[in-house]
């Protein structure tokens, strides 16, 4: 008797998963011919483990119905509103972990714009690509290295604002226009060598007109990074500053290389530039002059002289010049399907926590 109770028990149980398959799939196979994918796929291989949770459970409700049958020579009413409950708990917990288990492959599907605020602003970087930037006297790496490196991590950290580059030497141009692609700006500036200008020297002031020239018409703040070891400058004219301090640009002079210096690397020779009187040129940096064009221009100097240069004054200072002035985007993010398998999961957990149950013996199996 034990074991037809239990087979019709099995029937109805496997009916009901079979429905609850028929709705689910018709959803998935929609959403899925939609585009929804799974950020996590590999947690649903969990759902590989649900054969053995139902071995056990048909295990377990086959001791039961042997058990409650034997105990009054077949089912009482009361012993199979228990078997009901029985059910329906492992129902409610299966389903619950099968939520946790979907929310935890984290599926996506489709996408939605919002509305995100960053700051403004226009940078123009003017690097020095001079030859003595090849110098290695920072810990052993070029000066061009080392400023690269600090570029790098600034624009890691900026905050919305566009950002351009005008390489110098001798002469000046201007590699990438101000963009808010940072991405290319920091692919492009990997490349940077010094022998992308032939003309040798530190041309500073036209490095400085082709920036200028650079900006947008915005009303937004504009600033001018200036990096070089000053090494070989040009004479500069007050014109260009004045225009700077009129059209309120703000110069960020950084002065790169060391005081001792180091040697001037010779790319025909393959060794190092020599004086006609054959001593070694050593190239220092060139601070006063570097710091003079930051006083000219009412701006500010640093001084870089380590291999890992500390980009945060340089963040602080142009976040405070951005302040106040912010451009509204609209970004698509896709859109997460996540939390509606947390509230299922929920919802089957508290139906499993408040499915009544009824201890017909005192010894329950």
């Amino acid at each position: 008797m034990y074991r037809y109770s239990f087979f019709k028990w099995l029937r109805v149980f496997l009916i009901f998963e079979f429905i609850t398959i028929l709705l689910l799939l018709p959803l998935y196979f929609y959403l899925d011919h939609k585009g929804m994918i799974f950020y996590h796929p590999h947690y649903l291989y969990i759902i590989a483990l649900y054969p053995v949770l139902y071995f056990f459970f048909f295990r377990r409700l086959f001791v039961k119905i042997r058990f409650l049958d034997q105990m009054s020579n077949g089912l009482t009413f009361k012993g199979k509103t228990y078997l009901r409950v029985f059910n329906l708990k492992f129902i409610f917990l299966k389903n619950a972990v099968l939520g946790l288990i979907i929310a935890l492959a984290y599926p996506i599907y489709g996408t939605r714009s919002v509305d995100a605020g960053s700051k403004d602003g226009e940078i123009m970087i003017c690097l020095d690509v001079s030859n003595s930037m090849n110098v290695r006297d920072i810990n052993d790496e070029s000066r061009l290295e080392v400023s690269k490196r600090l570029l790098n991590g600034m624009i890691n950290r900026l905050q919305g604002q566009k950002i351009g580059v005008c390489l110098f030497a001798g002469d000046a141009f201007v590699q990438i226009p101000t963009t808010y692609d940072y991405e290319s700006v920091k692919t492009l500036l990997a490349d940077v060598k010094t022998t992308f200008l032939s003309k040798q020297g530190t041309n500073v002031p036209r490095a400085m007109e082709l920036a200028m020239a650079s900006y947008s018409q915005r009303d937004v703040p504009r600033s001018i990074l200036l990096i070089t070891d000053g090494e070989n400058h040009i004479d500069i004219g007050d014109e260009v500053f004045n225009q700077i301090k009129k059209e309120k640009v703000f110069i960020y002079a950084l002065g790169v290389g060391t005081q001792t210096g180091g040697p001037v690397p010779d790319g025909v020779t393959n060794s190092f530039k020599m004086t006609e009187t054959g001593s070694m040129v050593i190239s220092k940096v060139h601070a006063d002059f570097v710091k003079n064009i930051a006083n000219l221009c009412k701006g500010d100097f640093y001084f870089v002289d380590t291999p890992f240069p500390d980009a945060s004054p340089l963040l602080t200072e142009i976040n405070l010049r951005s302040k106040g002035y912010f451009r509204n985007l609209k970004i698509e993010v896709k859109k997460t399907l996540h939390h509606y398998s947390l509230l299922g999961a929920f919802m089957f957990f508290v139906l499993f926590l408040i499915t009544p149950g009824f201890k017909l013996i005192e010894n329950e199996i």
